[in-house]
């Protein structure tokens, strides 16, 4: 009998914990967000919100996936075959690892605050037919964001099982977490369009190391507040970085190099006419039709911009490779597989390009009234009067990011790029009245950190080697083709 009670002691391991980290801080939104509920709601994708206090909520297990695959891209690159055995050390095993280790990092749910004067909001979704460019039929819903300015706070537990690996989990968890402080790292719906980017609020990041070897700090950590466990015990910092070396002396930051291959191009724009993203109307005095706004502030959404943009790449794709008769397959390696694939059977894949979501910045607002005109007896037709409210003047800077890309996909993505510059596309309705029209400049950088001024002058033989590996590709049947 006491055999068999000795056997079942430590039955499935026992777990030690040599010592625990506490890292918290205040995230708030500076692109809108959706992270996915309930499908039973007036809406067709309504966000997912807390049971009990109906405020929207970030679960754990979604900051958690994106950390992950941030720290994998960080350290082998994007698309990479193989996961790095560093982001098991510090995640745990995957999914399809049946054998892996328990994760050593805890990840709270969090529930947001909205703006004080502002609500969930809602969008519109479409799909464009290409030819005609308008929206395709029965492809049409709505939508719920959160607000730019939502507020969440994090809270990440670090569990040491031993002291001999603290120096290389904290280098791990410092390069993934700079990642999500500093808002390259994004989460929910449609991160390839500028949606939930997250990024720490200033003065808000706390560290707190506690040795589960001593009593008195043992004490300390199971005493702490539930909710705020590090407010009245830890002092706040800007970084990651300062933190851990306020909170720990023996820290020693230790370099990883970055293996991602980024191309990325920033685009200011300015907009000499009004600019109209159509935003659904959800009160008595809204006009007919206003401009999309997140926050109370202006924006040109990602989805709007893409959706021009690669109407316009299959134009230019058409015409470049028309005698290898693979445009539209080099523009979907580019824009990602198109919603309604017709009769094709295209497995869905995200786009390789990240377009942000920009506020617009000076001009303002106007609301002019419009009428319809019979064109017959040109005599305005009967209850046909509306007003638009379109921003005006404004300006914006768009960020691309091209991932992992061939010299050919960078050079389809530049052909576009130039006529978007060169105010050749125009952006959102009404664009047949002269809506949308912007002109602008940027800067492109290649993976290799080379740099090259884009505007309507410049004719630089590093660009023309891109455009001329697109003409020169050769055909391209399926994207997983591209190398």
């Amino acid at each position: 009998m006491h055999e068999q009670l000795n056997s079942l002691r430590d039955a499935g391991g026992v777990r030690r914990i040599s010592g625990r980290w506490v890292i918290t801080a205040e995230l708030e939104l500076k692109t809108a967000a959706h992270f996915g509920g309930s499908t039973l709601s007036a809406v067709d994708m309504p966000i997912l919100r807390d049971p009990k206090s109906q405020q929207p909520l970030l679960p754990g297990t979604s900051f958690t996936g994106a950390l992950r695959s941030y720290l994998a891209d960080y350290l082998s690159g994007y698309n990479s075959a193989k996961e790095p055995q560093e982001v098991a050390l510090l995640f745990g095993g995957s999914r399809s690892d049946d054998h892996g280790d328990q994760s050593l990092v805890i990840v709270f749910d969090s529930i947001g605050t909205l703006p004080a004067t502002r609500g969930v909001e809602i969008r519109d979704g479409v799909t464009i037919d290409g030819p005609s460019g308008t929206a395709a039929k029965h492809q049409k819903y709505d939508f719920e964001v959160l607000p730019i300015g939502t507020t969440f706070p994090f809270r990440m537990d670090l569990i040491l099982e031993s002291l001999e690996k603290e120096q290389d989990l904290l280098n791990l968890l410092r390069i993934t977490l700079k990642g999500l402080f500093n808002g390259d790292l994004s989460i929910g719906l449609r991160k390839t369009r500028g949606l939930g980017v997250l990024k720490m609020k200033d003065h808000s990041c706390r560290v707190k190391r506690f040795d589960l070897s001593d009593q008195s700090s043992w004490l300390e950590w199971l005493c702490s507040d539930a909710e705020k466990p590090l407010e009245r015990i830890a002092n706040s910092f800007d970084d990651i970085d300062s933190a851990l070396k306020s909170t720990w002396n023996s820290f020693e930051p230790a370099p990883f190099q970055d293996a991602r291959s980024r191309l990325i191009a920033q685009i200011d724009l300015e907009c000499t006419s009004g600019i109209l993203v159509r935003a659904p109307g959800v009160t008595a005095d809204t006009p007919d039709v206003s401009h999309l706004s997140s926050g109370g502030k202006s924006i040109l959404p990602g989805t709007s911009l893409a959706g021009v943009l690669r109407n316009q790449a299959y134009r230019i794709a058409a015409l470049v490779r028309q005698s290898q008769g693979d445009g539209d397959t080099w523009v979907e390696s580019l824009f990602g597989p198109p919603a309604d694939a017709g009769e094709k059977k295209i497995t869905p894949s995200a786009s390789p390009l990240r377009i942000s979501e920009s506020i617009i910045s000076g001009g303002e607002r106007m609301r002019p009234s419009r009428i319809r005109i019979d064109r017959f007896s040109q005599a305005v037709v009967k209850g046909a009067l509306f007003d638009e409210e379109a921003h005006y003047n404004g300006r914006m800077r768009i960020t691309f990011e091209l991932r992992s890309s061939c010299k050919a996909q960078a050079g389809l993505l530049l052909l576009v790029l130039k006529d978007l510059i060169l105010g050749d596309i125009p952006i959102g309705g009404a664009g047949s009245v002269g809506r949308g029209i912007v002109k602008g400049k940027g800067v492109l950088t290649l993976p290799d950190d080379q740099s090259f001024g884009l505007n309507a002058n410049d004719n630089q033989s590093g660009l023309d080697d891109l455009i001329k590996a697109f003409h020169d590709a050769a055909v391209l049947t399926e994207r997983r083709t591209l190398s």
